[in-house]
């Protein structure tokens, strides 16, 4: 998922945006981040606090950068609060790294998370209605963790799935606990949009293919190779992501999937892409990103399907 390395003076972490930041720490860290992806355990305790101050610097340097870039502008307090909330992410994700490895935890760090572990200083994103739930549901679970933490004992951080329903005409989303979420599946013909991203899964549980009325399946940041052969069983699916896993080929299989429009495989080992892929008549988006591919031959083999950059 990378092979790139980070620039103290050269890099901001606004020029990489908020998907980029595990990797700019990991880099940091010294290690391969495709490695890393493949064992986390590479990231030892050690390694980590080894960087610690490494990285707060990093992050503070170019949050200073920031500020005194847009210092003279006029929209100048919405640009620093917008540099504020970017940066607060950047503290919630090395504690999720903390938290993993059981480092210890710089009063920096913990003061910055509990300080945007907040709702009023979080709404400041802008959710729409429909993630107000489960964002306040994720910085209540990181908020709880960094308060209880002990260092020296690893935390898993497990993003909540997310199901969404259709509820008499209207969206409701529901969250629930990884462990808990297919105990109930009676109203599996309702869910229509289902989010597992960054659940550690080497796998996709069989019960999602219950849920037959998906039209948006969510998988990114696992650790992914292949995809079952059941998925055919969603067949009003528009769009699957399957950014950030560990594909090494396409999954051919996702050509069986008719009413796909958006498929994201950015960020995986993918070299070669299948003429089937043509099968997918209504696919309109087809994200590339990140992976060893001919984007010369892809947009000649797919004109009228936006693939996104290569970078």
């Amino acid at each position: 998922m990378k092979k790139r390395t980070w620039f103290f003076t050269t890099r901001s972490l606004e020029d990489e945006g908020e998907g980029k930041f595990e990797e700019i720490f990991v880099n940091i860290c010294g290690l391969d981040f495709w490695k890393y992806r493949q064992e986390p355990s590479l990231l030892s305790k050690f390694i980590l606090e080894s960087h610690l101050d490494e990285i707060i610097n990093y992050i503070e340097y170019h949050k200073h950068q920031q500020l005194k870039r847009y210092q003279t502008s006029n929209d100048k307090l919405k640009i620093r609060e917008g540099i504020d909330l970017l940066y607060a992410l950047a503290y919630q994700i090395l504690a999720i790294l903390i938290l993993e490895t059981g480092s210890i935890l710089p009063d920096k760090v913990k003061n910055e998370v509990l300080r945007a572990t907040i709702w009023d200083f979080d709404k400041r994103w802008g959710f729409s209605s429909a993630y107000i739930e489960p964002r306040k549901n994720y910085l209540k679970y990181l908020r709880n963790a960094i308060l209880n933490y002990n260092s020296g004992k690893k935390v898993l951080f497990v993003d909540s799935p997310e199901l969404k329903i259709l509820n008499k005409g209207k969206e409701a989303t529901i969250i629930e606990g990884l462990e808990g979420l297919f105990d109930n599946i009676v109203r599996a013909q309702e869910v229509t949009r289902l989010d597992l991203s960054n659940c550690n899964l080497k796998s996709i549980p069989e019960e999602v293919f219950f849920f037959t009325n998906l039209r948006e399946l969510y998988l990114s940041g696992n650790k992914l190779r292949e995809i079952p052969s059941d998925i055919k069983v969603l067949q009003n699916l528009e769009v699957l992501d399957l950014s950030h896993n560990d594909f090494e080929s396409f999954p051919e299989v996702v050509v069986e999937l008719s009413s796909l429009e958006v498929l994201d495989l950015i960020k995986n080992r993918i070299s070669e892409i299948p003429e089937s892929i043509l099968c997918l008549d209504n696919l309109y988006y087809l994200h590339l990103g990140g992976n060893p591919v001919d984007f010369v031959k892809l947009h000649s083999l797919l004109p009228d399907i936006y693939i996104g950059y290569p970078y």
